[in-house]
C-alpha cells in the first residue's frame, strides 16, 4: 500500500508539474504581448508575474468539471471573478480634459463606494462592485460643485479636502474613515488624483469658509468674483436680445418683437436699479419670457410684444403685493395717517424701503419736529427708545453739525429739536430720511409750513448736500400709489437726490402719469433747493455782514435761535441756586 501511495503521489506530481508547464506556455502566450504593451507602467510592475501565478494556482478552475458539485459552484458564484477588470472610469471618447458636474455632492458620490450583495442573511462583496465617485470621473480634468450642496452633505466636505490635500482617493465605507459602524471587506489601494475642482458660491460662503476653516485658503488658492450685472453698451445689449432670441428658440416660446425686448431690456435695467446697468440673472429673465408666452398665446398671437411683457410684469407684481397692498389700505383708511394736500409746519413725507424676502415696495413715513427752550441738540426719539439702526442715528447725529455750521458761529444754538417719525412701530435703519428730517427742522424753526403734496428722500451731508440713497424707484411709487388712490390734483410729486437720476427706472404707469402732468419728480442736489421746493420761498443766501437774505427762511430760522439764546440767560439768572448742606458738628 506504501508502494502504491507514493506511486500515485509521484504521478501526481509529475501530472501536476507537467499541467503548470502547459498552462504556463499557454499563459506566456497571452501575457507576452500585454507585458510589452505596459512595460512603461511602473506604479506595480509585479501584478502581470503576481496575475500568472495565481493563475497556475488555480487551473483546475479553468478545467470542464460537469459533476453536480462544480455545477453548484457555478451557479451561485463567477470562479473568474477574480480575472474580471473593472473598469472604473472610461474617458476614451471623451476629448480634451474631463469635466464633471455634480449636482448631488453626497460622500459617495464625490469619492466612491463599495457596492454589496446579500446572500441568506450575509453581506459579501467584491472588487468589481467598486464604484467611482465625481472626483475619480474627473481626475485630470475639472470637478464643479456647488459649495452649498458640498456643505450640506455629511463628510462630503472634509473627504473633498483631503483628497484634494494629499492628491491621493481611497474608495471606502464612510464608517471606515469615520470610524462609525466599521465594518470589514476589501480596501482598494489609493488611487493618485490630479482635479482641479471648481466651487460656485455666495461671497457669504467664501468669507465663512475663509474665517472658520484655517485649511480653506490651502486647498482653494484662487479666487475669481463674477458680478451679476453688466454695463450697458451696444455691444451688451445686442448680446442681451441674442440670448432672448437663444431662450425663445431652446424653449419653444414664441418670437418676441423689437418693442418687445426693448421691454425685457427695460426690465433687466429695473433688477439692477439703474439706466447704465443690466442684469445678467437670466433666470429672472428666463421666468418673464414664459409667462409673456402663456399671455401672447391665449391671445391667439403668433408673436411677444411689450404689451405682453408688461401684463406679465403686472401679473406678477400683484401675486406677491399682499404686503404692499396691506399698507396701502391702512393709509387710505386713515389708520396710518399721511397726508398728499395741504401744508403743515414741521410735518414732512419721507420715504422708506421695506423687505420681506423677494417682496421691496416704497411706502411714506409722516416725519414731524418740535423745538423748544432746552439743552442744545437734537433728540432722536427713535433712538432713545432704542428701535433705531446705527446709521439712522448718524443721519440724524448729522443735522448738529448742519445746523451748528449755519447758525451757531457766534454763539451756542440754546435749542431742543424733538425728532420723530410717527406710527413707526418696528426698528428703522437707513439715512436716506437725513434729509426730510433737516427740512423738518428748519420748517419748525422758522415757523414756514411744508407742502404736504410732495414727499422727499435722501441723505444729506454736513454742508447740506444732498447724497444718492437706495431703493429710489420703490420710494417714488409707494408715494405714486397713494395719490393715485386718492386721486391726483397735479401738484404731487417726490423730491429725490439729482446723483439718483441714473437709477430712475419707474414702471410704465409711473411715466406715463408723469408725462401727462398728473405726478412729478424733482432732483436736487443742496437742502436749500428742496427748502424752496417745499415751502416755496427762497432759501437764503450768507451775506457778508453775517446775516441771511432779509425774509428767507434761513433768516427766520437765525432770528428765532437768536431769540431762544437771548431767553437762556434770563432763565440762568432767575434759576434758585439749590440749597447748601451742611453738616452738623
Amino acid at each position: 500500500m506504501d508502494t502504491t501511495r507514493k506511486i500515485e503521489l509521484s504521478i501526481h506530481a509529475k501530472v501536476q508539474k507537467l499541467i503548470r508547464s502547459m498552462g504556463k506556455t499557454t499563459i506566456d502566450h497571452f501575457i507576452k504581448p500585454v507585458r510589452a504593451v505596459y512595460k512603461s507602467v511602473k506604479d506595480d510592475p509585479g501584478y502581470l508575474k503576481a496575475l500568472t501565478e495565481h493563475i497556475l494556482e488555480n487551473i483546475p478552475n479553468f478545467i470542464p468539471d460537469e459533476t453536480e458539485r462544480r455545477r453548484s459552484e457555478r451557479e451561485k458564484r463567477d470562479p473568474m471573478i477574480e480575472y474580471q477588470v473593472n473598469l472604473l472610469v472610461d474617458n476614451s471618447e471623451t476629448q480634451g480634459a474631463p469635466i464633471v458636474i455634480e449636482s448631488v455632492p453626497a460622500y459617495h458620490n464625490l469619492v466612491g463606494k463599495i457596492e454589496k450583495r446579500v446572500e441568506n442573511g450575509i453581506y459579501s462583496t467584491d472588487h468589481m462592485m467598486v464604484k467611482a465617485g465625481a472626483l475619480l470621473q474627473a481626475n485630470g480634468g475639472y470637478l464643479v460643485l456647488q459649495a452649498k450642496e458640498v456643505l450640506t452633505y455629511p463628510f462630503a466636505w472634509e473627504a473633498l479636502k483631503s483628497v484634494l490635500r494629499y492628491q491621493k482617493l481611497i474608495i471606502e465605507e464612510m464608517g471606515e474613515a469615520y470610524q462609525f459602524l466599521p465594518t470589514t471587506g476589501i480596501r482598494p489601494d489609493p488611487i493618485p488624483v490630479q482635479v482641479k475642482v471648481i466651487m460656485i458660491g455666495s461671497n457669504w460662503i467664501y468669507h465663512s469658509l475663509v474665517e472658520q476653516d484655517d485649511e480653506f485658503n490651502k486647498v482653494f488658492q484662487v479666487k475669481a468674483e463674477f458680478d451679476s450685472e453688466v454695463r450697458t453698451s451696444p455691444d451688451s445689449l445686442m448680446e442681451y436680445a441674442r440670448f432672448v432670441a437663444t431662450t425663445c428658440n431652446r424653449d419653444n416660446l414664441l418670437p418676441v418683437k423689437r418693442d418687445g425686448v426693448a421691454a425685457i431690456i427695460e426690465y433687466g435695467m429695473r433688477l439692477t436699479g439703474s439706466t447704465d446697468q443690466i442684469t445678467l440673472r437670466f433666470n429672472e429673465i428666463n421666468n418673464l419670457l414664459i409667462e409673456a408666452d402663456n399671455l401672447a398665446r391665449s391671445a391667439g398671437k403668433k408673436l411677444i410684444d411689450r404689451e405682453h411683457i408688461s401684463l406679465a410684469r403686472e401679473q406678477r407684481n400683484r401675486r406677491i403685493s399682499l404686503m404692499a397692498d396691506k399698507s396701502l389700505e391702512e393709509i387710505l383708511d386713515g389708520t396710518l395717517q399721511i397726508h398728499t394736500e395741504g401744508a403743515k409746519i414741521g410735518t414732512i413725507n419721507g420715504l422708506a424701503l421695506y423687505s420681506y424676502g423677494d417682496v421691496v415696495f416704497g411706502r411714506p413715513l409722516r416725519i414731524t419736529v418740535k423745538t423748544f427752550h432746552g439743552a442744545p441738540g437734537v433728540l432722536n426719539i427713535e433712538r432713545e427708545a432704542s428701535m433705531a439702526g446705527s446709521t439712522y442715528n448718524k443721519g440724524v447725529l448729522i443735522l448738529s453739525g448742519f445746523l451748528g455750521d449755519r447758525f451757531a458761529q457766534k454763539r451756542a444754538l440754546g435749542v431742543t429739536v424733538s425728532l420723530t417719525v410717527e406710527q413707526s412701530y418696528g426698528s428703522i435703519d437707513g439715512d436716506s430720511a437725513s434729509c426730510a428730517e433737516l427740512c423738518g427742522i428748519l420748517s419748525t424753526l422758522a415757523q414756514v409750513p411744508i407742502r404736504q403734496d410732495l414727499a422727499i428722500t435722501g441723505s444729506v451731508s454736513q454742508d447740506g448736500e444732498v447724497q444718492a440713497i437706495g431703493g429710489v424707484n420703490e420710494k417714488v411709487e409707494g408715494f405714486y400709489r397713494i395719490c393715485k388712490a386718492r386721486g391726483f390734483t397735479g401738484t404731487q410729486g417726490v423730491i429725490l437726490p439729482k446723483s439718483n437720476i441714473r437709477h430712475l427706472m419707474l414702471e410704465p404707469e409711473v411715466l406715463e402719469s408723469i408725462k401727462k402732468g398728473e405726478f412729478s419728480v424733482y432732483a436736487v442736489d443742496r437742502v436749500e433747493q428742496a427748502l424752496e421746493l417745499l415751502t416755496g420761498m427762497q432759501a437764503g443766501d450768507l451775506r457778508a455782514d453775517g446775516t441771511w437774505t432779509l425774509g428767507s427762511i434761513f433768516d427766520k430760522v437765525a432770528k428765532r435761535l437768536s431769540e431762544y439764546a437771548d431767553e437762556s440767560p434770563k432763565q440762568n439768572k432767575g434759576a434758585r441756586k439749590p440749597a447748601s448742606k451742611r453738616g452738623k458738628a
